[in-house]
């Protein structure tokens, strides 16, 4: 046991200490929508102009909970507005998920500690979930988290662990609505299940803590008119008018969603895919041979995880996306632990076979970390944070301390990352902001209250207007183009995929 200990916290540092490697020097995605979400905290900490809501969801005029905004301002505010500051919380909520998972798989041995611990480190979903910051990949990290909770709640039946599982619930549904809807279900049903007599109260004790959750929304919703209450209702309404996806379509396709985060959880290796498969299909037919129920509760609860939200979605008028479901890749890989640990109960045999497996899923760990993230080289990927900056950089040195005019294409239209950017990296680095930066000059405001972040004093201008433009991948940066073809052209470089202009006005 002793053991086992050290190598968890052995496979989270070298997991931890990796992620750091990987995000290094910028080496990260920072497109639109992480970009909108550091606007909107910009405004909350430096404005104090405080939320009752979050991002968009896929329903318009629907909004998920503040409390994303309210977790990413702490490093927001502990960094200065430094991006990568957010992608190390999201590596904090790997660890964190990690420790607890891998807290879980130790009573199944060491070798299913060991595979387990190396598929959480290395697998190319997981490490994707910890180098973004959006408001849906805390769920993935932190599921472990709440797996565990649940599982002593329904064995100690202690009121703080209650509500510790309802608060985790809220916050679920806080950060994505339409995978958050399914957790007070899960731990109703199972609340049923193993507590019994006991359950209503739990139950009902939960459903007010969870309720408490949403009342900063209750409360923009009810300054609004009801506006996302008539929306859901105008969602749903339509929806049934319309009959959606016919049900045999939507099936496959949402099962191929699904297989697709199922190979990219275990690193898209053909074997590795089809041998953890196998392991989770013995799992299967060992519990339904048995016809009870395992006496390890965390076995119950991973099915349901997985098992409730896909049925969900099936049944629901529910457009369901790629982060929807892979939330519950922590549940599987608990129900891969629990089957591992099962094989290794065939004698000697099966345990040195699961040792042996074990031992090649982390060489295969090593060798796809070394392969897909640490030996890649430098990408002309024009969304990494780091090309964007040498943009930036480029066209405040062209300047030379003048005035200046910027302008970007995207093919997100809205600027929201070099609109950021300009503001949290040129201003700390050069000391000013452009005469301008938009996507287009005279454009309708899309950020409010940009002006509070305006040049105090006036710079002399150097007549410069610098257009950086994005790969056209939508045909249509011709007419943006159209906008500058009179001023006459000085300089035109390209940094990576990006092109930057120099142009003077007339």
């Amino acid at each position: 046991m002793k053991y086992t200990k050290f190598l968890i916290i052995l496979l989270i540092l070298i997991g931890v200490l990796i992620r750091i490697i990987i995000v290094s020097n910028g080496n990260f995605i920072f497109h639109m929508d992480n970009a909108r979400d550091m606007v909107d905290i910009r405004e909350m900490v430096v404005l104090h102009k405080w939320r009752l809501i979050g991002p968009t969801s896929g329903i318009e005029g629907v909004f998920t909970g503040p409390l994303w905004y309210y977790i990413a301002a702490v490093p927001f505010v502990i960094s200065g507005g430094d991006p990568l500051a957010s992608i190390y919380l999201q590596i904090f909520f790997w660890a964190v998920g990690g420790f607890f998972l891998l807290q879980i798989v130790k009573r199944w041995g060491v070798g299913a500690t060991l595979a387990v611990g190396g598929i959480w480190a290395a697998s190319n979903l997981i490490i994707l979930n910890s180098q973004h910051s959006l408001s849906p990949n805390p769920i993935i990290l932190l599921m472990p988290l709440f797996i565990y909770l649940l599982e002593k709640y329904l064995t100690q039946g202690k009121i703080w662990l209650n509500i510790l599982c309802w608060l985790m619930a809220g916050l679920f549904f806080q950060l994505e609505m339409a995978w958050g809807i399914f957790m007070p279900l899960v731990v109703i049903i199972l609340s049923g299940w193993a507590r019994k007599d006991k359950a209503v109260k739990d139950i009902i004790l939960g459903i007010l803590v969870f309720g408490a959750t949403l009342l900063p929304q209750v409360v923009f919703d009810l300054r609004h008119q009801l506006l996302m209450t008539h929306s859901l209702l105008a969602y749903v309404t339509q929806s049934a008018n319309h009959g959606g996806t016919a049900f045999g379509t939507k099936i496959l396709g949402i099962l191929n969603l699904y297989w697709g985060i199922y190979q990219g959880l275990f690193m898209n290796s053909r074997w590795l895919v089809f041998g953890s498969l196998a392991v989770l299909l013995f799992l299967v037919t060992t519990l339904l041979k048995r016809r009870d129920l395992p006496k390890d509760k965390v076995v119950v609860i991973s099915l349901m995880i997985v098992l409730v939200p896909l049925m969900g979605y099936l049944l629901l008028p529910i457009k369901v996306m790629m982060w929807h479901a892979q939330a519950g890749a922590g549940a599987v890989l608990i129900l891969l632990g629990c089957g591992l640990g099962k094989v290794g109960r065939f004698g000697k045999l099966g345990a040195i076979g699961v040792l042996a497996a074990s031992f090649a899923v982390v060489i295969y760990s090593a060798y796809n970390l070394q392969v897909s993230y640490l030996n890649r080289g430098s990408s002309t990927n024009p969304s990494l944070l780091k090309n964007e900056i040498s943009a930036i950089d480029y066209v405040y040195n062209q300047a030379e301390g003048k005035g200046f005019r910027v302008y970007t294409y995207m093919p997100s239209i809205i600027d929201y990352p070099y609109q950021y950017l300009i503001w949290w990296y040129g201003l700390k680095t050069y000391g000013y902001l452009p005469d301008d930066y938009s996507y287009l000059p005279g454009v309708p405001e899309y950020i409010s209250n940009k002006n509070a972040f305006a040049n105090i004093k006036k710079l002399e201008s150097s007549q410069e207007v610098f257009l950086i433009e994005e790969p056209d991948t939508r045909g249509e940066r011709h007419l943006w183009e159209n906008s500058f073809k009179k001023l006459p052209l000085v300089t035109k470089i390209k940094i990576g995929s990006i092109e930057i202009e120099e142009r003077k006005e007339i």
